[in-house]
């Protein structure tokens, strides 16, 4: 096939024009030069909208995709959130979609790593942010505001293990010195140093330590609720527990936690430092009693698979475990020493006395008769006679002997209560005496035994009590009757 140029082609239309003969070849070339022009400017048409759509297309596709990353952002910070993630970026924690606002606290880089396992042990979502005023490596912490009590916690409890972490090293230097070679000074230094430690752990109860027998059980219970709330967070169940399982510290002493109205509800917790993959922790073994009983035993050790976070968080579906094992409400208190403990438990029970003590006043005079001190006995209101003699007496009608008799069952029961608060007194007193003692001393044996004497003894006086207890509502049943 021929090829025609345009200046060929003018041409030949020039001569068209004037009727002059063209060859069959030109004519040919000429309308293939013609379609060819058709062809290519539709191609160039074609290719310039396909150009315009591709790149309505890419922009559509661009903002789509956009979109999609932007509620993809929002999806994951919302899942986070929910799953119980800890660190995330500040972007994430931005779209969780909850009011946002940073801590003052700016952490330094051991820091941060003290702050996020505390943040996994109570379930805080946060992010830390670059202070661009600080040319050091410090972090500012930000997080939701709803979770502003659990930032309080850590960083309290960041706070505490500081200084528990400066008294230690102050008592090393001490100590490094031999403890044959200690001065009084050293000694007496050191007695205060190891003092101030244990107040740190324990967060003191000085309420207790004051509270003698001028104030009731209501009156230091309610003080210890308002000293243990933080801000206006009440200590539930939980918030208990993560408060006193956070610190990675192990003590050779339980922790406890207890109901505040009812402490012989109770979980004792001892821990140790054990080792998972490499990493040192500290473990806990929770025993749960009610009443001296033991009613549950768990422990929160970490193993293959253990989940964080989530429906099937480990850590909080032990702990909703162990609130229903115990059945504890969410008013609780926290001690960190037995000795704090056992004095509140002793001030509760005294309380409980009392309380027993002015009901069975109350129905001794209801039967006509009180509780004489001095004889140790009941004594008739009338004729000031002991009830014990006047049960001698010759002719007593039934219902005179039915109350002569509610009057020393009674007067019984009296005694074995006054008798219990000495033993528990002197319970105390060797519990006490126990927490200086040395390990495997004559002392520590002989403190040992009169423990376990006592602990006979008490469980004599309550078995007893029972029996009082049911000898009494006999003869209330048979008082009834007679009145029917």
């Amino acid at each position: 096939m021929g090829v025609i140029d345009g200046e060929t082609a003018g041409t030949v239309m020039q001569l068209t024009g004037k009727g002059v003969e063209i060859s069959a070849d030109i004519l040919k070339a000429f309308l293939d030069w013609l379609i060819n022009i058709r062809h290519n400017y539709l191609e160039n048409v074609l290719a310039s909208e396909k150009i315009k759509q591709t790149k309505a297309d890419n922009e559509l596709t661009g903002e789509n995709i956009k979109l999609a990353k932007e509620m993809r952002r929002t999806m994951d910070a919302k899942m986070a959130v929910q799953e119980g993630k800890v660190l995330i970026s500040a972007q994430t924690l931005s779209k969780s979609g909850e009011p946002i606002m940073a801590g003052a606290a700016a952490l330094t880089e051991q820091q941060q790593k003290e702050f996020a396992i505390l943040a996994k042990r109570y379930g805080l979502t946060y992010t830390l942010i670059k202070n661009d005023y600080d040319p050091s490596n410090k972090k500012i912490i930000m997080f939701m505001q709803k979770d502003v009590h659990k930032v309080k916690d850590i960083t309290d409890r960041m706070t505490e293990n500081a200084q528990v972490r400066e008294i230690d090293k102050r008592i090393d230097l001490l100590k490094s010195k031999g403890m044959e070679n200690l001065t009084k000074q050293d000694y007496l230094d050191l007695a205060q140093l190891e003092d101030l430690r244990d107040s740190k752990i324990a967060g003191p109860i000085n309420i207790l330590n004051k509270a003698e027998n001028e104030k009731t059980f209501e009156e230091i219970s309610g003080e210890l609720k308002a000293g243990q709330q933080q801000g206006s967070q009440p200590m539930t169940f939980e918030r208990a527990l993560n408060h006193i399982t956070s610190r990675d510290y192990s003590s050779k002493e339980p922790y406890y936690l207890a109901e505040r109205l009812n402490p012989n509800k109770y979980i004792q917790m001892d821990s140790a430092r054990e080792n998972f993959a490499g990493e040192d922790y500290t473990k806990t073994d929770y025993s749960i009693y009610q009443d001296g009983v033991k009613v549950g035993s768990y422990d929160d050790g970490r193993f293959e698979g253990r989940v964080y976070g989530g429906k099937d968080d480990y850590w909080k579906n032990l702990k909703d475990t162990m609130k229903i094992a115990g059945d504890f409400s969410d008013d609780v208190l926290i001690f960190r020493t037995k000795g704090e403990f056992d004095q509140y438990v002793s001030a509760y029970n005294i309380s409980v006395e009392r309380a027993q003590n002015q009901e069975m006043s109350q129905t001794l005079y209801d039967v006509g008769a009180y509780f004489d001190e001095t004889a140790g006995e009941a004594r008739d209101f009338q004729s000031e006679e002991l009830i014990k003699e006047l049960a001698n007496q010759d002719n007593l009608t039934e219902d005179e002997c039915l109350r002569i008799a509610k009057a020393i069952v009674i007067a019984d029961q009296i005694k074995i209560v006054k008798n219990l608060e000495i033993l528990d007194n002197e319970e105390a007193r060797v519990n006490y005496l126990m927490r200086s003692v040395e390990p495997n001393t004559r002392k520590e044996f002989y403190l040992t035994d009169r423990l376990n004497l006592i602990q006979t003894e008490q469980e004599k006086y309550k078995e007893l009590g029972k029996e009082k207890a049911t000898l009494y509502n006999k003869l209330c049943s048979m008082e009834a009757i007679s009145e029917l």
